[in-house]
Parts: C-alpha cells; sequence; structure tokens
C-alpha cells in the first residue's frame, strides 16, 4: 500500500534560485525516473530551496512514493 500524496520536495544547490521559479525535477534511481513540476515555494542564501510540485502525473506520484516507502522501511 502506497503512503499520502507528495506536493513538494527539498533541494539544496549551489546557488538557490529566486522563489517563485518555475522548473521540472528529475530523479532516476534503479531504473526507474520520476518527473515533475513545479515552482520555488523559498529559497535561502545557503542554496536550500522548497519546492512546491504544480503537476505531477499519476505514475510519477506513484514511482515517489514507492521510493519514500522503501526508505521508510530501512
Amino acid at each position: 500500500m502506497l503512503g499520502r500524496p507528495v506536493y513538494g520536495c527539498g533541494v539544496t544547490a549551489s546557488k538557490s534560485l529566486p522563489a517563485g521559479t518555475k522548473l521540472s525535477v528529475r530523479i532516476t534511481s534503479k531504473g526507474s525516473t520520476f518527473l515533475a513540476f513545479g515552482k520555488v515555494a523559498y529559497a535561502t542564501s545557503e542554496g536550500d530551496m522548497g519546492i512546491v510540485f504544480t503537476q505531477i502525473e499519476r505514475n510519477d506520484q506513484t514511482i515517489l512514493e514507492k521510493w519514500i516507502n522503501e526508505l521508510r522501511n530501512r
């Protein structure tokens, strides 16, 4: 059974993008790829950003939830 939907993520980069910047997030792991579109909700001068997903396909949501559940069960 999968968990509840995930609506965003935290990212650390060498340089943060301004709040409101639209972007795409792609993560590949173990032969699966997750893709979502979003925007920067907040950014710090240290490169930390909060990304809120604005569009995510059902299959991508399922992939992400599966990965999160695998991490929780470690």
